[in-house]
């Protein structure tokens, strides 16, 4: 499993909130929620997914700040 940990940037606001809009509406396109954990700023995504997302995130790599990590195992504690 793969997770993402991700940040929009822009010093201007109106320029910021294009590009959030762009990016949510393009991350909905690509349907991220299979079973797996999605947050405003993370995404875990099976591994055989990783180039779809990498070409993705590409895309924004101007505006964003992104760390990727591989997980073993993800268990989830509390919560409905």
């Amino acid at each position: 499993m793969i997770i993402y940990c991700f940040d929009i940037n822009s010093k201007d606001k109106k320029r910021f909130n294009t590009i959030k809009r762009r990016f949510y509406y393009d991350l909905k396109k690509i349907k991220p929620l299979y079973g797996f954990f999605y947050s405003k700023s993370v995404i875990c995504v099976e591994e055989s997914r990783e180039t779809e997302f990498d070409l993705f995130f590409s895309k924004y790599k101007e505006y964003i700040v992104l760390f990727k990590g591989y997980l073993g195992f993800l268990q989830k504690i509390y919560g409905p």
